[in-house]
């Protein structure tokens, strides 16, 4: 009985933590960065403004490292945590294409790109598909 209690305390975090968390912030902030443009970065923060067609027009948002946390706030309103508890976080911009790159808490790598070029330039290239 001690081994399955030990092994039980051993594995705790692994049994109730998912890389769901991930895949949830990430569509979050795919959502609200559709169409929108970079205007500013900084080594911890990234600064973009939506559409003037999207369902918030010419919003501006921060996507901002703070202490171990993935962050998301608006120019009005508090700030939306996307991932928490992260041993690592980074932000790289290169020709309106964001990197992120987070090693959790239990040492898993994750990547994600997250591309900010204008709608019509997404539709040229999604109709060559």
């Amino acid at each position: 009985m001690s081994y399955f209690v030990t092994n039980y305390h051993q594995q705790q975090k692994s049994l109730f933590h998912s890389n769901s968390d991930w895949v949830v912030a990430m569509l979050r902030l795919e959502s609200i960065s559709e169409h929108a443009t970079i205007t500013e970065t900084t080594d911890d923060c990234v600064t973009f403004l939506t559409d003037p067609q999207a369902p918030k027009p010419n919003k501006l948002y921060k996507l901002q490292i703070y202490k171990d946390m993935l962050r998301l706030s608006s120019d009005k309103e508090g700030h939306m945590p996307l991932l928490l508890n992260q041993n690592y976080l980074r932000l790289q911009v290169q020709d309106q294409v964001l990197r992120i790159t987070s090693i959790d808490q239990f040492g898993r790598k994750w990547e994600y790109y997250v591309d900010f070029q204008s709608a019509s330039s997404k539709a040229s290239s999604d109709d060559l598909r």
